[in-house]
């Protein structure tokens, strides 16, 4: 669980530094862009709302208690808005069904995974991950659908 909670923290920052070179190399630069958006606004809306809320942490059965507070989780956030949007730049730009079908699976998986992992360690309430999912859902559905809908007019254009 340390692992999965790791990959939605430290993996997850090396995944993006990885990503955004990659996307640089293969001179996808929207995508670049697009996944510095989605990060930078994800922070801002994990600060709104934990400023907000205000939800102090429960006892965690493993480790120490973080310093911020519990609502909502934001590595169940950054993960379902990294991962998320992730999977969507790459399947959007790959014609193999069962290629495009595989990342969203992993990507799932590994959402999953950092959310469980965030609740079997003491760290959240059920409440507190399904709270960072809806948020990451909502931004994640937000960052797609203005890629898709760019995509669209640029290529309506004559």
């Amino acid at each position: 669980m340390f692992a999965a909670t790791w990959m939605g923290s430290v993996g997850l920052a090396i995944c993006a530094i990885l990503a955004f070179a990659l996307f640089r190399h293969f001179l996808w630069r929207r995508a670049a862009i697009w996944l510095l958006v989605t990060l930078a606004g994800a922070t801002v809306l994990s600060l709104a709302l934990k400023s907000a809320f205000h939800r102090p942490r429960p006892t965690p059965f493993f480790g120490a208690v973080p310093h911020t507070y519990s609502f909502p989780s934001g590595h169940s956030m950054f993960s379902f808005c990294f991962y998320g949007v992730l999977a969507g730049l790459l399947t959007a730009r790959i014609d193999s069904r069962p290629l495009r079908i595989l990342i969203w699976i992993v990507a799932a998986a590994l959402v999953l995974s950092i959310g469980l992992s965030r609740i079997y360690l003491g760290v959240h309430y059920p409440s507190d991950v399904l709270a960072g999912y809806l948020a990451g859902a909502i931004w994640v559905s937000t960052m797609l659908a203005l890629d898709r809908l760019r995509t669209r007019r640029k290529n309506s254009l004559p």
